[in-house]
């Protein structure tokens, strides 16, 4: 499991999420925030599941967002997006649930050719030997003619 940045100055890090994960003033990592604003945030494990939890210190103009949804605390699952002003991170858990069973769709039944509508394919190649007959013919009249 980790939680992995996505935009804002830690773009690209992907930190683990052992027991305890802090991000801001006395953290792992700062958050840094416009207009020399602070912000921290806590993700930890409780009873099984993954919380997130905004420090003390929740800044008014950027609130912490889970999801587009402000909150101060919340349970995290896989997939989540957690924002702060500029910073964006994802919680990436892909062993924490199952992963959906992919269902195929039948293939569809195969389409009917207008070939097979038009009717028996001998009704075909009476014009085809009417064709090559009238051009033997043409050949013949333009060979003796000329």
């Amino acid at each position: 499991m980790a939680l992995r940045a996505v935009a804002g100055p830690l773009s690209g890090r992907v930190l683990p999420l052992r027991d305890r994960l802090e991000l801001g003033p006395g953290g792992h990592l700062p958050l840094e925030l416009p207009q020399d604003e602070s912000a921290a945030l806590c993700i930890s494990w409780r009873d099984g599941h993954l919380l997130l939890e905004g420090g003390a210190q929740a800044s008014t103009r950027y609130p912490l967002r889970l999801n587009g949804r402000v909150v101060q605390t919340a349970r995290l699952s896989p997939g989540d997006q957690i924002g702060v002003a500029m910073h964006r991170f994802v919680i990436d858990a892909p062993g924490m649930r199952p992963e959906p069973e992919i269902v195929m769709p039948e293939p569809p039944a195969p389409k009917r050719l207008p070939e097979d509508e038009a009717g028996p394919r001998g009704e075909v190649w009476w014009l085809i030997a009417t064709a090559a007959v009238i051009a033997l013919g043409i050949a013949l009249v333009l060979l003796v003619r000329f």
